[in-house]
């Protein structure tokens, strides 16, 4: 392999699995850029989505981290 990926072996995570949940991350903060954006324009949307995306991701990391350990 080109590439030694530390972080991978540190998480105990293969390069395609560690890909996915990656992507998954991606589409959260990209789905809430889009809301914050909207937001910014019209206050009455989207009041809560910023707050329900950073609970989400925290969730989602701390369950990942759990299942390192």
């Amino acid at each position: 392999m080109f590439f030694e990926f530390k972080h991978l072996k540190a998480m105990n995570m293969g390069y395609f699995e560690h890909m996915l949940i990656s992507f998954n991350y991606v589409a959260i903060l990209f789905i809430s850029a889009i809301k914050a954006l909207i937001h910014s324009f019209i206050p009455d949307l989207f009041e809560a989505s910023t707050s329900q995306c950073i609970v989400e991701i925290h969730n989602k990391l701390e369950s990942h981290n759990a299942r390192r350990l």
